[in-house]
């Protein structure tokens, strides 16, 4: 998109999500945006890619910390502290000590998946029991990628994540500093913008969990390395392995039937609820019978 088109659509954009209270995408998007401009004015004067990659990352990490800074010396000038305290703010802060606490007392191999919900409970600290049973309610998701993949996969897999997340974001720069042509080098902005985004919100939310978020994830992952390997001859593995991707094909399939049965268990949940606040009980009975057919392994049901 030219900026006439795209710079109208940014702005719309910040002013939805400032309107709508997610600090994070505002932080990302601040984040990617702080990024690519300094790659595009560091491009005129450092002609050695590696160079202006590595300088880019350290302008964007100085102006992180600078804008982080400020807005600590705001906020405490405005209300005494310099963070904001406001309760939910205040139970992020306490969940995230209390993940931590769970990806050190097991560290290599983690919980296995979605048993986050399950064992966290055991982790809560004084503040979160208080909160938790006044609003008689539970964390489902850490709000922070990174530290729930290490719950779920062990912090190995913490550090893959994070990997691939860089290499998501270097690419893409390398991509837009070697490229000859301008639509491959606002390409190359664009993956590094995206991941850049996609890492800093990340940091606050549970981007990964999220079907929308975690598709577009991987397509802008398979369409980089596509690009990056566009010319060079194609793979043509060998006929021992084509049991052994006929095996893993099969895998992912019946995982997306799962994944599936699951998301539509999650919608017979919502409507018995819908019904339940309705004092609908014999339709939220059927919608849960339903749901629970769907996923017997769901303690929810």
């Amino acid at each position: 998109l030219s900026w006439r088109i795209g710079g109208p659509v940014f702005a719309l954009l910040l002013v939805h999500l400032f309107i709508t209270g997610q600090r994070g995408g505002i932080l990302a998007l601040a984040g990617a945006s702080v990024l690519i401009v300094s790659v595009v004015l560091l491009r005129k004067y450092l002609r050695r890619p590696l160079a202006g990659v590595i300088t880019a990352f350290i302008v964007t990490g100085l102006l992180g910390v600078l804008g982080a800074g400020g807005g600590m010396a705001i906020s405490k000038w405005r209300t005494g502290t310099l963070y904001p305290l406001d309760p939910s703010i205040l139970i992020r802060y306490q969940s995230y000590v209390s993940a931590v606490d769970m990806a050190l007392d097991k560290p290599l191999l983690g919980y296995g998946p979605a048993v986050y919900g399950i064992a966290y409970p055991t982790y809560w600290t004084t503040f979160e029991q208080e909160w938790f049973a006044q609003k008689l309610r539970m964390n489902e998701h850490v709000h922070n990628d990174l530290l729930e993949v290490a719950i779920d996969a062990g912090i190995p897999a913490a550090s893959l994540y994070f990997v691939i997340l860089l290499l998501g974001i270097i690419n893409g720069l390398f991509l837009a500093y070697t490229a000859r042509d301008k639509e491959r080098r606002w390409l190359g902005y664009t993956f590094s913008a995206f991941f850049m985004a996609f890492f800093i919100d990340g940091l606050f939310g549970f981007n990964l969990r999220v079907p929308v978020s975690a598709a577009l994830f991987g397509i802008m992952l398979g369409l980089l390395e596509g690009i990056w390997h566009a010319g060079r001859p194609a793979y043509r593995p060998d006929t021992s392995l084509k049991s052994a991707q006929g095996a893993l094909a099969a895998a992912l399939v019946v995982n997306v039937l799962l994944a599936s049965l699951v998301f539509g268990s999650q919608v017979q949940l919502y409507q018995g609820m819908r019904a339940q606040s309705r004092l609908a009980f014999a339709e939220a009975r059927d919608h849960y019978a339903s749901g629970r057919r769907l996923a017997p392994w769901d303690m929810t049901f």
